[in-house]
């Protein structure tokens, strides 16, 4: 449904990595979620490129809807006096 290709230097001790997902992406798929992170692979690339891990469905999101990501959706408070 979705991808994040970040290329980004980090120390092995950073807690986080920072990945952006296009919402027009899941919006399109017109499935809710909860959305799971899957088929992640972290290389180091201090030399010739090694795969240091690899892993398989790393995080489950909340239970969002799809439409949370359309495209150009302004948020309009309601405001009563």
């Amino acid at each position: 449904m979705g991808f994040s290709e970040p290329c980004q230097f980090f120390q092995a001790k950073q807690p986080c990595l920072p990945l952006r997902f296009n919402g027009t992406d899941i919006f399109a798929s017109q499935r809710n979620g909860p959305y799971t992170l899957t088929n992640v692979l972290l290389t180091d690339e201090s030399g010739a490129t090694l795969v240091t891990q690899q892993a398989q469905a790393v995080y489950t999101t909340a239970p969002y809807l799809y439409t949370d990501f359309a495209p150009n959706r302004i948020y309009l408070p309601l405001i009563l006096r």
